[in-house]
């Protein structure tokens, strides 16, 4: 998945060998990872500490009652991933830390004299390659 910010036109995404699934847990193996290509270049591998790889809540699975996050998401929590994009595109989150992924910014680290964390979506590409 690669995702270009409407604003500051940062690209960064998410990468996982594990097929997508609807559930309200997290899911997936050490093999994903998140990464920043543009304002500059960086890795976010997996770090041991926690297993919270990838999401995939649709309200339609819950029917909206489970006050979860609905979307797609990487890290983090149910309630708040690193990288999640909602299924509206709106208000989607971009974090610097979390207890999965190494630390780094996915996000310019600062706009306006303060961290960045929510955007837009201007471009979002999601590639599959094998698999069923």
């Amino acid at each position: 998945m690669i995702i270009r910010a409407a604003k500051n036109g940062s690209i960064f995404g998410a990468f996982t060998s594990s097929a997508w699934k609807e559930s309200k847990d997290f899911y997936g193996n050490s093999d994903c990872f998140l990464y920043q290509i543009e304002p500059s270049l960086g890795i976010y591998r997996p770090r041991g500490m926690d297993r919270n790889f990838m999401y995939c809540n649709s309200a339609a699975r819950s029917k909206g009652y489970d006050q979860l996050a609905h979307g797609i998401g990487f890290g983090g929590s149910t309630s708040t991933p690193r990288l999640y994009v909602s299924e509206t595109f709106e208000d989607c989150i971009a974090s610097a830390s979390d207890t999965t992924f190494e630390p780094g910014p996915l996000l310019p680290d600062k706009e306006h004299g303060r961290s960045q964390r929510i955007f837009d979506v201007e471009t979002l590409e999601v590639w599959g390659c094998g698999g069923d």
